[in-house]
């Protein structure tokens, strides 16, 4: 065993303490993420179960929570719309910075000017 590389019992404690916690947060993000999933799949078949087990019986929370959902839905489009602008921009000042010759630069200027 080479002794340069060697770790001594706090380091390995400390590790798989690192290594115990890293796994305690993904299960936890993972039942979390699957319960929502549930909950949407319960919520979309069987929509009087939804409304009495998560809601407490009350149809009228059923409409706010529509909104909320279709609303939050509408934000991830909007960030997702954002993101391939970022990437289309970062891929045309790779073009421009390399001094190569766009065939659609007159477009890509009113883009710009309409973002």
């Amino acid at each position: 065993m080479n002794k340069d590389f060697a770790l001594g019992p706090f380091g390995q404690f400390f590790f798989f303490l690192v290594i115990c916690l890293c796994n305690i947060c993904f299960l936890i993000l993972w039942i979390l993420k699957f319960l929502d999933i549930f909950r949407g799949l319960i919520k979309e078949r069987y929509s009087k179960i939804y409304i009495l087990i998560f809601l407490c019986g009350r149809k009228d929370k059923m409409k706010f929570e529509t909104a909320k959902r279709a609303k939050d839905q509408k934000n991830e489009e909007i960030i997702e719309s954002i993101e391939d602008i970022s990437l289309f921009l970062a891929k045309m000042k790779s073009i421009y910075s390399k001094k190569r010759y766009y065939e659609d630069h007159k477009r890509f200027l009113k883009l710009l000017y309409y973002i």
